[in-house]
């Protein structure tokens, strides 16, 4: 700093400011870096330098991000990536985009956005592919694997993983290695295989120290702590724990500091030692905020209110149950709804399309299962829940009469070739699903959902129950249970809820997944392009067109194999879809089949697109598709 002072060397004075933060956020002083690279930015700012000025707000975000203030780490890093994009600077380059795009899409995945993380991932590895950075490629690998391991989808997130370890293995990239083994080693202890995840947290470690990243050590340490707890080993548990907390509060991580202290006061939780457990809880409510990571913060308030009931005040219980409420309710479509992606996942890997006889069955299903409840326990909270429930019933009833009403009034279309009508029936339809979708998630699981805490309330107490008493509760609770899940199952059938959330591609790849699971048929997705989200309605469109064929397919055409291939070029999108099956030959006189590809056709020309099926008995079908880039604005927001 001496020479650049000395000389009235700005420029000179804002590169050391840029230096000091960087070495103040490898030793994790993220604060101290903030400090730093506040000063390099007012310096910039002065001398009107529009790439340092995006170079500042960029590594702003990042130090406020490793910190936990997640809301104000986008601000920066938004404005980063815009004054970047606008600039003409000879210095802009594209690597330094990846990078940034790589890191809105992380703070973006931690907010729970997971829509938006996933784009700018894809667009941060689409630069890192173009320019052949190895090392980058990994890094959007893994990243976007944390999307698919946040949503529970867990096979497809190793299947990145293990693409990003085996390019930095080919290449001796060590921290690339530490960094896949460890999220590995996440994703198989989400699938409960606790010794597995165990070794490649081990592996990751060793790596990490050879390499001194302390800052690294203290997540993998953490995360073998939690190990221990699942596995019930409480003592050493609780040393990973203070270990990893010990890291954590000396790099001034909230959000860190807070999920240690949470996890150690639920030692003493299952422990039976309250006390202890609920000044975990407390120390872990005092270090973070709502808004830094608010499913964390749900889940400290909910365990502060369990105990509080177990140590017998009622008062402070209620108390912190309603703030629990409020908490969750805030958290709408972030995180609480990706949790809830589990239920649907672990229940449809092996279904496509969930048919209506099937739909009606699982409405009644769990019409039975609460009404059952009822009649167990009885009391005012579940009388209120019966009556929601038939209510919430017989509006889907008339929600599904309506789609038979409007299936026959596609019949009476097709026989008058009315094809634009179609359309506006079938848009009618997608609607009506998202309606009921919403509504059983939104108001009936929302019920659900608060008798299940309640009952979570009497877990610790109900040993003081009769036996028949005992056993009646155990049959209600599990049917509760049971009823939250199938109403959620329903919600996220209905409406397209992995679509909505994170798009087109994803979606398909997990369509081809259930498929590939039941080894019947192998599907191979080949995306060339699609990097970006496409406007809300044409995504729901294509998936529904691929959606029909794929049904198609299975129900018909014996294939063994499938390739969905989609290609964006400067003029439109193409997808073909192709099964090696044994054909057809085309006959508008089926009125079964014309009718599916009818509503097709319908889908694809809302958008001035063509669509082309190719058929013969014993060749397999070939269905082209192309949608102009000039219908690519989304007329629907």
């Amino acid at each position: 700093m001496k020479n650049g002072v000395e000389l009235g060397d700005l420029e000179g004075q804002s590169d050391s400011w840029n230096r000091i933060g960087n070495v103040w956020e490898a030793y994790g002083k993220y604060g101290s870096s903030k400090d730093a690279y506040m000063n390099a930015l007012k310096i910039d700012q002065e001398l009107g330098r529009p790439y340092e000025i995006g170079r500042d707000y960029h590594q702003i975000g990042v130090v406020l991000a490793k910190s936990g203030n997640l809301e104000e780490a986008l601000e920066y890093e938004l404005k980063s990536i815009k004054i970047l994009e606008n600039s003409s600077s000879e210095r802009k380059d594209s690597l330094t985009l990846g990078n940034i795009y790589n890191s809105i899409g992380k703070t973006y995945k931690n907010l729970g956005k997971y829509r938006a993380a996933i784009d700018y991932f894809r667009k941060g590895l689409g630069i890192r592919e173009s320019l052949k950075d190895i090392k980058g490629i990994t890094k959007s690998l893994n990243e976007i694997a944390l999307v698919y391991d946040k949503v529970k989808l867990y096979r497809i997130a190793l299947d990145y993983h293990k693409k990003s370890l085996n390019i930095s293995e080919n290449i001796s990239y060590f921290p690339g290695q530490a960094t896949s083994l460890r999220n590995m080693g996440n994703v198989y202890s989400s699938l409960g295989r606790l010794d597995t995840a165990l070794l490649f947290y081990q592996k990751s470690l060793e790596i990490k120290n050879s390499l001194s990243e302390v800052v690294d050590q203290q997540d993998l340490i953490h995360n073998i702590g939690i190990l221990h707890l699942r596995n019930g080993d409480y003592q050493n548990a609780k040393i990973n724990l203070n270990q990893s907390l010990k890291i954590r509060q000396e790099i001034a991580n909230p959000v860190k500091v807070a999920d240690s202290h949470y996890h150690l006061g639920l030692i003493e939780f299952e422990e039976n030692n309250y006390r202890s457990a609920l000044e975990g809880f407390r120390k872990a409510n005092e270090t973070i905020s709502n808004h830094s990571s608010p499913l964390l913060k749900a889940m400290i308030i909910e365990k502060i209110a369990n105990t509080y009931v177990l140590l017998g005040d009622s008062t402070k219980a209620v108390q912190y149950f309603l703030q629990y409420e409020d908490l969750t309710d805030s958290l709408s479509d972030n995180e609480l709804k990706a949790i809830e992606f589990d239920n649907r996942l672990q229940a449809s890997q092996h279904n496509l399309v969930l048919s209506k006889k099937e739909l009606d069955l699982q409405v009644s299903k769990s019409k039975n299962k609460t009404l059952y409840i009822f009649l167990l326990l009885g009391g005012g909270i579940l009388l209120i829940l019966f009556m929601l429930n038939a209510r919430n019933n017989q509006r889907a009833v008339i929600a599904e009469k309506d789609i038979e009403i409007k299936e026959k009034e596609i019949d009476e279309l097709l026989r008058d070739q009315e094809l634009n009508l179609i359309t506006a029936v079938l848009n009618g339809q997608d609607e009506e699903r998202q309606k009921i979708a919403a509504d059983l998630h939104d108001r009936l699981g929302g019920i659900l959902s608060v008798v299940k805490l309640h009952f979570k309330t009497l877990e610790k107490s109900i040993s003081k129950l009769e036996v028949r008493s005992l056993e009646q509760y155990e049959i209600a609770n599990k049917l509760l249970n049971d009823a939250t899940t199938t109403v959620r199952e329903i919600s996220h059938d209905i409406g397209d809820s992995l679509l909505l959330n994170l798009g087109l591609i994803p979606a398909v790849e997990d369509l081809a997944y259930s498929i590939k699971s039941s080894k019947q048929v192998s599907v191979n997705v080949i995306n060339h392009g699609i990097d970006a989200r496409l406007p809300i309605k044409m995504e729901i469109n294509i998936y529904k067109v691929i959606q029909e064929a794929f049904s198609n397919i299975l129900k018909h055409a014996e294939a063994e194999n499938i390739t969905l291939n989609f290609i964006k070029s400067e003029d439109s999108i193409s997808i073909t879809i192709e099964d090696d099956g044994s054909g057809f030959t085309l006959d508008s006189g089926n009125s079964r089949e014309g009718l599916g590809m009818l509503s097709m056709r319908s889908r694809v020309e809302e958008f001035k697109g063509w669509i082309n099926f190719d058929s013969h008995p014993g060749h397999g079908t070939t269905i082209i598709i192309e949608i102009p880039n000039n219908s690519l604005v989304d007329t629907t927001k």
